[in-house]
């Protein structure tokens, strides 16, 4: 089913048989994600009063082949203006050798603008010094929707929850790659 997207709507999406979640859209291309599952699509009958949120993250157009239908906002309880303003904008990776993007700066983004212009709220994160804040923020870079059902679907069966582009672009942030393999396609399968 295609359904339009639409500020302040809150939906669920298969993520794949009999897993289902919930989302919250805050603007047409920035949308949140919530720790709720259900086997089926019907919320009615296993309605969580409360929703505890996941990650925001920036998303294509092409993931919205992940909904399904659209839940009455009025029956949830959740943050519905989240705080959380700060994002890693990626940095192009000058010497040419490697992967597009190396290190970013933690950037503060305006709702409804872009985040290309966005203030820097801390330049050049390096680790270990902002191990902190590399694991916390999401990067920029768009998801799409392959992308966003392998994170969520490896969230909802193994419990973690982290974007493997960091992989790339903070080499040393984790040392278990290997044990995660394969990675989710947030990656380009060479490097999966």
């Amino acid at each position: 089913m295609r359904m339009r997207v639409t500020k302040n709507t809150l939906l669920s999406l298969k993520l794949k048989e009999n897993l289902y979640t919930v989302c919250y859209i805050l603007e047409t291309a920035l949308w949140q994600f919530f720790d709720v599952k259900l086997e089926n699509n019907n919320w009615c009958e296993n309605k969580p009063v409360k929703l505890n949120p996941l990650f925001i993250a920036y998303v294509g157009k092409a993931a919205n082949s992940l909904i399904v239908s659209k839940l009455n906002l009025d029956e949830y309880v959740f943050e519905k203006e989240p705080k959380t303003i700060l994002w890693i904008r990626p940095k192009i990776n000058d010497d040419n050798t490697g992967f597009v993007f190396k290190g970013g700066d933690l950037v503060s983004v305006v709702p409804e603008k872009d985040y290309v212009d966005a203030p820097i709220f801390k330049a050049n994160l390096t680790l270990p010094n902002d191990r902190v804040l590399i694991e916390k923020y999401e990067l920029v870079n768009m998801w799409g929707a392959d992308d966003l059902k392998d994170r969520l679907v490896r969230y909802f069966e193994k419990g973690i929850n982290r974007d493997d582009l960091k992989f790339e672009i903070f080499p040393e942030l984790w040392n278990d790659r290997e044990q995660l393999k394969p990675l989710t396609s947030r990656l380009p399968d060479l490097l999966r």
